[in-house]
């Protein structure tokens, strides 16, 4: 570096001087920036993930809500089947009751008529 020689040269090095620290600050608050924007795409991509993974969480408690329901459905639709069946037994048995009573009473009376 060389020595001023007048006032007006002083002041430009100095100028020069403070532009260069200047410039070395922005530099550095640059890098600084640059490591914090870093930082909170890591930051984010990690909150991402967390997200991530509470849905799945969420995703299989209504896979197991959906299974217990499912389940009971079942259930229901068996005992619907079962009440269904039942229902149609006692309907048949109600139509065919008199003609089983007459066919028994028919047997019998020609039973009691056999044996005399």
């Amino acid at each position: 570096m060389m020595m001023p020689t007048g006032m007006s040269e002083a002041w430009q090095q100095a100028q020069v001087l403070a532009m260069r620290q200047l410039g070395e600050l922005v530099a550095a608050q640059t890098k600084r920036l640059d490591s914090q924007t870093e930082l909170m795409m890591d930051m984010r991509d990690r909150l991402i993930r967390l997200e991530a993974q509470e849905v799945h969480k969420d995703v299989e408690a209504l896979r197991g809500e959906l299974k217990a329901a499912q389940a009971r459905i079942s259930l229901l639709e068996s005992q619907r089947d079962r009440v269904q069946g039942v229902a149609a037994f006692t309907t048949w048995l109600g139509k065919n009751a008199p003609w089983f009573l007459a066919m028994f009473a028919a047997i019998w009376a020609g039973r009691e008529t056999l044996q005399k």
